[in-house]
């Protein structure tokens, strides 16, 4: 057996010079450490931005009703309830300052059962070539590109199964009152799949085409 060719450095320490710069070209210190971010809607509740996450809530619980995304119900018997939670993050610019206070509602699909609470979960992408494609056309054209982001997109795909979900703090709904799931959210296993056909739809019916595999090249 031959012996490995490649050069063994030792460990680098922790107060090597080069883990205070960071990649903005400032240097970070203990003092600059950032708070970490709460893990559960009561840490939120307990710290010193709790204002700042309520709203982030509320918005979050505004885009939810303006979507129609569930009706409340008793909640009903026989019927498997999957749990949800909220999940909280802070959106930073270059200089690490806060942008936003951002909370997203999360479903706890791990619980969901194929064949019962979803059937298909893939979710097809753009490759990287395909992408690559598109600004090389572009350039050569002189043509735009534009991007989109769309806000709550897993929140427009409507579900096909019977799903009813445990309110999360801070809805006020009556106890023994469940969330029937009338869209997809985040966290459900075929969140992304029902997201795609509901948009890849919407774009069909616009007139666009999809693009379809590329051909094999007989020499």
């Amino acid at each position: 057996m031959s012996r490995s060719k490649r050069t063994t450095r030792p460990p680098i320490p922790d107060d090597d010079p080069h883990y205070s710069v960071s990649s903005y070209g400032h240097r970070a210190s203990i003092a600059d450490a950032e708070a970490p971010e709460p893990k559960t809607y009561n840490e939120v509740m307990a710290s010193l931005d709790a204002v700042e996450w309520l709203t982030a809530c509320e918005d979050k619980m505004c885009t939810w009703k303006n979507l129609d995304v569930y009706d409340i119900i008793p909640q009903p018997k026989g019927w498997k309830v999957i749990g949800s939670k909220w999940v909280f993050c802070v959106k930073r610019g270059p200089d690490r300052s806060i942008q936003k206070y951002k909370a997203r509602i999360i479903a706890q699909g791990f619980t969901q059962v194929e064949g019962i609470d979803f059937d298909y979960t893939f979710t097809p992408i753009a490759k990287f070539s395909s992408l690559c494609t598109v600004f090389a056309l572009a350039a050569e054209q002189n043509l735009e590109v534009h991007q989109m982001d769309i806000k709550a997109a897993y929140l427009n795909a409507h579900l096909e199964e019977e799903i009813y979900m445990k309110a999360p703090p801070s809805f006020d709904i009556p106890d023994s009152h469940v969330l029937k799931l009338k869209k997809g959210i985040y966290g459900m296993k075929q969140g992304g799949h029902i997201r795609y056909i509901d948009f890849s739809g919407t774009l069909l019916d616009l007139g666009y085409t999809r693009g379809g595999r590329p051909c094999c090249l007989h020499m």
